[in-house]
C-alpha cells in the first residue's frame, strides 16, 4: 500500500488550532475503507486521497476556524473532555455530504455534538490539479475543558 506524501489528518483542538498531519498506515487504511463504504450512500462518487498519484496536485479539504470556535464552546458548555474520529465526505464547495463516527468517545454526548459540528461546518474543498472535487477525510475532533 502506497502511503499519501500529503496532509490528511486534520486535529480540530479547543482555541480553533487545525492542524494537519500525514496518515499513519493505520489512518490510511481506515480513511479507505471508510470512503468505500460511504460510495453506496452518495450521488457521486468521492475521492479515496489514497488513491491520487504521486505526480498529482491533490489539496485536502480542511475545516475552517470557525469549527474550531463550536468545539471550544461545546467543551465549556458540556464540561467533558474526551476525543471523537470521524469520516466525512466533503462535497466540491465545501460542505459535509455524509459524515460517520469512526472512533467513539467515552461520551455519546460528545459523538453526538461532534457530528452536529462537522455537518454544519464549512470546509475549505478538496482539490485536485487545482479543480474542486468530493473527497472524504477523517478530522479527529478532542473535547478540552479550559481550566
Amino acid at each position: 500500500m502506497r502511503l499519501p506524501k500529503f496532509p490528511l489528518f486534520a486535529l480540530v483542538l479547543p482555541g480553533a488550532l487545525v492542524a494537519s498531519v500525514p496518515l499513519s498506515p493505520e489512518r490510511s487504511t481506515q480513511l479507505t475503507a471508510f470512503c468505500t463504504s460511504a460510495q453506496p450512500l452518495l450521488r457521486q462518487s468521492a475521492l479515496d486521497p489514497a488513491s491520487v498519484s504521486v505526480g498529482s496536485s491533490y489539496v485536502a479539504p480542511s475545516p475552517t476556524v470557525v469549527m474550531g470556535q463550536k468545539v471550544e464552546a461545546a467543551s465549556r458548555r458540556l464540561a467533558m473532555e474526551g476525543a471523537v474520529v470521524l469520516g466525512l465526505v466533503i462535497n466540491s464547495v465545501g460542505k459535509a455530504a455524509h459524515v460517520a463516527v469512526l472512533e467513539k468517545s467515552e461520551h455519546v454526548e460528545l459523538d453526538s455534538e461532534a457530528s452536529s459540528i462537522l455537518k454544519d461546518a464549512d470546509f475549505s474543498p478538496a482539490t485536485l490539479e487545482g479543480k474542486p472535487v468530493r473527497a472524504c477525510i477523517l478530522i479527529k475532533v478532542t473535547f478540552k475543558v479550559a481550566g
